[in-house]
């Protein structure tokens, strides 16, 4: 699960897929009904940054649905796109780098 939009936008729902070529998010149904697009990306033209996303609730059952990190997609033109996600995923733990430091470093 995952929202696009900055902190200042409305955030879209959808889900975000991670393929060999390409970072692709599309819009849930209900977003759909709103006419909001699903965007995607070559996987070769972006940069991939992660950070916590802040919030762990003390409910269990919402825990798992929680957005935990924040995943910004840096574009070779220089635009950016922000998404909020439940879960990385081993493939985006793989690509990204958390912000302030390198990739695999603690």
């Amino acid at each position: 699960m995952a929202n696009r939009g900055s902190k200042n936008t409305r955030p879209v729902g959808g889900i975000l897929y991670l393929t060999d070529r390409r970072l692709f998010f599309q819009p849930h149904i209900l977003e759909r009904v709103t006419e909001e697009q699903a965007w995607e990306v070559p996987v070769g033209k972006v940069h991939l940054y992660t950070e916590e996303g802040g919030w762990n609730p003390h409910i269990p059952v919402v825990r798992d649905i929680a957005i935990h990190y924040h995943l910004e997609v840096a574009q070779v033109d220089g635009s950016v796109e922000d998404f909020f996600l439940t879960h990385l995923g081993e493939p985006i733990e793989q690509l990204a780098q958390w912000k302030g430091r390198a990739a695999g470093t603690e």
